[in-house]
């Protein structure tokens, strides 16, 4: 167990910032073993939600790289709750446009256009900025894949337009 907690969070920081740099060189096995240590420390620590969100959903995008879909989606959903618990509507957004990837990749549209559509609406309520202006880029992005899904009448119950440019 950590017992300075300062000391603590500097060691968690230390283990996402580099299962970061492991995951950006494509060293899937190096990230996750950085974020499943970082994972075993924030079990003893109280708080430090917003780094329970990071682990989750960096656990989850390498889940999901490696395809194994039930373990991203589980941690995707750990990183949803807690980004939900701290009130962060950026990262929220953006853990649920990562789910609708997951789902994309699973050739699931009707799931993937659940979570595009909640990812839209969080950005509707969040102030506008270059990271809403980015994600919105994002969500119309994901849409594209869709497309053919759409044409299939697949996702026809599910309408979501692509978002709009804030003026």
């Amino acid at each position: 167990m950590l017992v300075n907690t300062s000391h603590a969070k500097d060691q968690i920081e230390n283990q996402i910032n580099q299962g970061t740099l492991f995951y950006n060189w494509g060293k899937l096995d190096n990230a996750y073993a950085a974020f499943k240590a970082a994972e075993h420390m924030l079990r003893s620590q109280a708080g430090l939600m917003l780094h329970k969100a990071v682990v989750a959903n960096n656990m989850a995008t390498v889940w999901r790289d490696r395809q194994e879909w039930v373990a991203a989606e589980s941690y995707y959903q750990q990183s949803i709750r807690f980004y939900h618990q701290i009130g962060n509507q950026l990262q929220l957004a953006r853990t649920m446009i990562n789910l609708a990837k997951c789902h994309i990749q699973q050739k699931a549209p009707v799931a993937a256009l659940a979570q595009l559509e909640k990812a839209h609406d969080l950005l509707e309520q969040t102030p506008y900025n270059k990271q809403v202006q980015l994600l919105r880029k994002e969500i119309a992005a994901q849409l594209t894949h869709l497309e053919p899904a759409k044409k299939s009448d697949k996702t026809a119950s599910l309408p979501l337009s692509a978002p709009s440019a804030a003026t």
